[in-house]
């Protein structure tokens, strides 16, 4: 999926490793994040980037985010770890509730992700995997409208 794809929402943020999206005017509390190239824990640009996905979901009060996974590369356990110990646990402390999950084009990378979204690591953030945008764009807006109707 190419960004051109996502010309109608809000660019926020557009860094080395992240794209983020805000959706509010269509959904809100939907977000688009696009997760690119090669995570490693020595990179300081890598780890700033995590943290400012990490207050675009705080400051824009994120419940799902569709995460477009399709340019992201190699994901080590190294960074697993990190993902599974800060990001996650950070997210869901802010609201997130639901990272819907598009799949990477590289084999190795999709092998990779799936360990990622194991749910037993990802703690109160439901972590689905869906074939198309509009698939998790759906699941998203029924989602948060049923979320915010039980709330």
């Amino acid at each position: 999926m190419s960004s051109a794809d996502y010309s109608k929402f809000t660019k926020v943020f557009e860094g080395t490793h992240a794209v983020l999206y805000d959706c509010s005017p269509s959904v809100p509390h939907l977000a688009i994040g696009v997760w690119r190239g090669y995570f490693e824990l020595s990179s300081k640009v890598f780890i700033d980037e995590m943290w400012r996905s990490i207050d675009f979901i705080k400051d824009r009060k994120i419940v799902a985010i569709i995460s477009d996974h399709t340019d992201l590369k190699v994901v080590g356990n190294d960074v697993l770890e990190w993902l599974h110990a800060n990001w996650y646990p950070n997210a869901a402390k802010h609201g997130l509730r639901i990272e819907a999950a598009l799949d990477a084009k590289s084999a190795v990378a999709s092998l990779s992700l799936r360990r990622m979204l194991v749910e037993a690591k990802t703690g109160k953030v439901s972590t689905p995997l869906f074939p198309t945008f509009d698939a998790a764009f759906n699941f998203c807006r029924e989602f948060i409208k049923k979320y915010e109707t039980d709330r």
